[in-house]
């Protein structure tokens, strides 16, 4: 999916296994820079129910966003 905002574009690349969302690596760059910045959303499931969201940058850092 390409995205394109006032600020910046970015392109997500959505990642299923078995019909549920496990990965979404992104790629983003603003409109008044050259570098790219990557990183990647893992879904984390516990018996089919969706359990943790987190951010996994290429740096080590790591954010979690649900719950």
């Amino acid at each position: 999916v390409l995205n394109y905002g006032e600020m910046g574009s970015s392109i997500s690349n959505y990642i299923y296994d078995s019909g549920k969302l496990i990965e979404i690596d992104i790629k983003q760059k603003e409109h008044n820079k050259n570098e790219i910045a990557k990183y990647k959303v893992y879904f984390e499931y516990k018996d089919d129910i969706l359990n943790r969201i987190v951010d996994k940058h290429p740096n080590g850092y790591e954010e979690q966003r649900y719950p």
